[in-house]
């Protein structure tokens, strides 16, 4: 080889080192050239969390890879800058679609997505059902079975699909009755009967454990009016709780004994519209007539000023962490009092129902045809809502029904005769699937420990199995 050949081979590898090391330098400190605007600039990345696990993964219509098999989740770091098609695709169920922006060393993330089955899995778990009511540890059902010329009432085991009878109409004290309503105490052993008896309100306590069920008569427990509640004591399963006359009193089950629950307020002449259980305790809280919220323990005042209190109008109260909401029945005003400032705040207007997410975090509500959500938290997570926010979710052409949520980021409804499906973040569009379509009314209800949805429709009670809850 020549000494002029040797020196060119020489220049040359050293143009190679000179433009390629400052291109293997800003390569590994994460920049990219890019194409479309003509500039070396500083990737970013996806992070991605998915049930089921092994979903496959496209960006802008190319399938990039699969969410790992242990916890369905995925690292797609490198990435130009700019907006991305991203689909998450596996078979069997719906894709779930939306367009997210890249941006310079950020990582967008994606997670808590649930994808929902096409076919979910049918199970028939009863029929000849006249109504049915759930347990508060959402583990059993309590069926009202048709039996001959009478009815009887069956306790359901969700966890170990196993049906057992539990009281007839024949073993109450005469057989003209009829079961109006039931409420259950907090350990579930006691279940408390609203009966109408010749056309005469009375109530009985059956307690189921130990077997066989004892019934015993509330014989003093009389003349309580459509409206007024009537439930038991959270700190105490032998007493009941009742409204009567704007009062709030405590039964005794075993003395029969009948006294002021919160002597403070009825004997000082606050007149109580209704009352909920407090969300820190097991205490109440109440809503007076004068417009102001009270706590029964320390007694306090809750609102700094007093809300517009209708007359003969019905109204719902909750208790959260960070808020109290109220509900105005008729006209469907929506509330929130701030607990730290004391502020009344009208959240909304024409909403029919609201409901706290599992985590307590937020809650969603609705009117005949939206669906949106109020921040009770910051979030720790994108998107990044504030403790206050309130989203609007969607709108629908049928009135909405039944909302409730499948976990902390869905929500389920019933529109007309079609369940849907739909998730809280709304970046991009949002993605709502129709489960189910019934030619028949039903009614629905999330079970979560099972992760099955329960559909009573024609008598009959299904499950639906959704594991990717």
């Amino acid at each position: 080889m020549s000494k002029k050949t040797k020196k060119i081979i020489l220049i040359i590898c050293i143009l190679i080192f000179i433009i390629g090391a400052p291109l293997v330098a800003f390569y590994s400190k994460g920049y990219r050239f890019d194409v479309e605007n003509k500039k070396l600039t500083k990737t970013g990345a996806f992070f991605i969390e998915v049930k089921p696990t092994r979903t496959n993964i496209y960006l802008n219509e190319v399938k990039e890879r699969r969410t790992d098999l242990f916890f369905g989740s995925s690292f797609i770091k490198n990435l130009i800058p700019k907006k991305y098609n991203l689909k998450l695709v596996k078979e069997g169920y719906h894709a779930w679609k939306k367009n997210l922006e890249i941006k310079e060393q950020t990582v967008t993330e994606v997670t808590n997505v649930s994808l929902i089955p096409k076919n979910p899995e049918q199970e028939k778990i009863n029929s000849k059902i006249e109504r049915l009511w759930f347990f508060p540890n959402n583990t059993k059902i309590l069926l009202k079975n048709k039996a001959e010329e009478d009815w009887e009432l069956k306790l359901y085991n969700l966890d170990k699909k196993l049906k057992s009878h539990l009281i007839a109409k024949d073993d109450f004290s005469t057989s003209s009755i009829d079961l109006l309503e039931l409420n259950f105490g907090p350990n579930s052993e006691k279940i408390l009967f609203k009966l109408g008896i010749k056309e005469q309100i009375k109530y009985q306590i059956l307690t189921t454990e130990p077997f066989p069920p004892k019934l015993k008569k509330l014989s003093k427990l009389a003349n309580i009016k459509p409206g007024e509640k009537v439930i038991f004591n959270p700190n105490n399963t032998n007493e009941i709780i009742f409204q009567k006359n704007n009062n709030i009193y405590v039964y005794n089950i075993e003395t029969e004994e009948i006294n002021y629950y919160y002597p403070d307020l009825s004997q000082n002449g606050k007149e109580i519209i209704t009352f909920a259980k407090n969300y820190n305790s097991n205490n109440l809280i109440f809503l007076t007539e004068s417009g102001f919220i009270y706590n029964s323990y320390p007694g306090e005042k809750i609102n700094s000023k007093k809300l517009d209190i209708k007359k003969e109008t019905e109204y719902k109260i909750k208790d959260s962490n960070n808020f109290i909401f109220i509900l105005e029945k008729q006209s469907g005003s929506f509330y929130a009092i701030n607990k730290e400032t004391k502020k009344i705040t009208l959240v909304d207007k024409r909403i029919n129902s609201f409901t706290f997410s599992p985590h307590r975090d937020k809650l969603a509500y609705n009117s005949d045809y939206e669906i949106k959500t109020f921040y009770l938290k910051d979030q720790s997570s994108q998107p990044f809502n504030k403790k206050g926010d309130k989203i609007f979710i969607s709108r629908f052409s049928n009135k909405i029904k039944q909302l409730e949520w499948l976990n902390n980021e869905y929500l389920i409804f019933k529109a007309n005769n079609t369940v849907k499906i739909t998730e809280t973040d709304t970046r991009d569009n949002i993605n709502v699937v129709n489960l189910l379509t019934f030619e028949s009314k039903f009614n629905l209800k999330w079970e979560s420990s099972n992760k099955e949805l329960l559909v009573y429709k024609d008598k009959e009670l299904f499950s639906y199995k959704l594991s990717t809850f």
